[in-house]
């Protein structure tokens, strides 16, 4: 849709309330408020960031990842905006996406640990046990690290052959 000449009174107002929605958590509200200021304001990292959070709040994980892949090919050096788009590609279900993510977001910045918690649970997920011991660790998550120990230590559960009935003994 065509737009007039640009209104920045407009574009602070609904970014105001965008915000303020964002913050009193009524996502819908906030939603609708910072897409009108999206279209008067494409590029605007605020907007964008806030629409991406708000987005992954209500659990519309592609659209937010939509919004995070603009902002961190804008902002290569912007730690948090990897993390968030693996947080995303992790709650989608995409660990690989995921891992690259968070493996971008240590390189630029080590300074948070979910970083390297997540990626100790992909890698538990994946069976990398080695790498998962090493990020939860990282973590500081030593009770993850007793947990994949263990599950490395246990013996795989006894499956019987196909076909083979179980009876209690007598």
């Amino acid at each position: 849709i065509p737009r007039g000449p640009f209104d920045q009174g407009l574009f602070l107002a609904h970014l105001n309330k965008g915000r303020d929605h964002y913050e009193s958590r009524v996502y819908d509200e906030a939603e609708r408020e910072l897409e009108e200021a999206y279209l008067l304001r494409p590029r605007d990292q605020k907007v964008l960031n806030l629409l991406g959070l708000v987005y992954f709040r209500q659990e519309k994980f592609d659209k937010a990842e939509e919004v995070y892949r603009k902002l961190a090919a804008e902002s290569p050096e912007a730690h948090t905006l990897h993390y968030n788009l693996g947080l995303i590609c992790f709650k989608l279900g995409r660990l690989e996406d995921a891992e690259s993510s968070f493996l971008r977001a240590l390189e630029i910045s080590r300074e948070n640990p979910k970083i390297s918690f997540y990626l100790g649970s992909i890698y538990e997920r994946l069976h990398r046990y080695t790498d998962a011991i090493f990020q939860y660790r990282q973590a500081g998550a030593n009770i993850m690290v007793r947990r994949v120990e263990d599950n490395i230590a246990s013996p795989a559960p006894s499956v019987p052959p196909k076909g083979a009935t179980s009876s209690p003994d007598t």
